[in-house]
């Protein structure tokens, strides 16, 4: 789905042959265009549906051969503070919405993200 011409939507299997409304929608997001689309749409229907919205940003780390470990001793700890920082402000920043920002590899956490929301699960955000 990386790199999608426009949003995506998921649904869990089965999830039109239950008679459950929504309660929670998910949105991943990175403040871009198509994240702000799909922030603004899922709004659209959780005030519809009386239905709440949770956003999730994610703060990837180096993705090439560099290990977590290394780039915490090469001094980018900082950095990463910072970023997370810049991240969370963002996400604080945006209205009708419980948000958090996590560090990680983005397709890990979002397919964390979407279990907890298909779960129900309570947040400790």
């Amino acid at each position: 789905m990386n790199g999608s011409s426009c949003a995506v939507a998921i649904a869990p299997h089965g999830y039109a042959q239950r008679s459950r409304s929504i309660q929670v929608i998910g949105v991943g997001y990175d403040d871009s265009a198509e994240a702000r689309t799909a922030l603004a749409l899922a709004q659209q229907i959780a005030n519809k549906r009386s239905a709440s919205v949770r956003v999730l940003m994610v703060v990837n780390l180096p993705t090439t051969e560099v290990t977590y470990w290394e780039v915490m001793a090469a001094g980018t700890e900082e950095a990463l503070a910072r970023l997370t920082a810049a991240a969370q402000a963002q996400v604080d920043a945006l209205e009708g919405v419980d948000g958090r920002v996590v560090v990680g590899e983005a397709s890990e956490e979002l397919a964390r993200f979407g279990e907890e929301l298909v779960l129900c699960r309570s947040f400790s955000w």
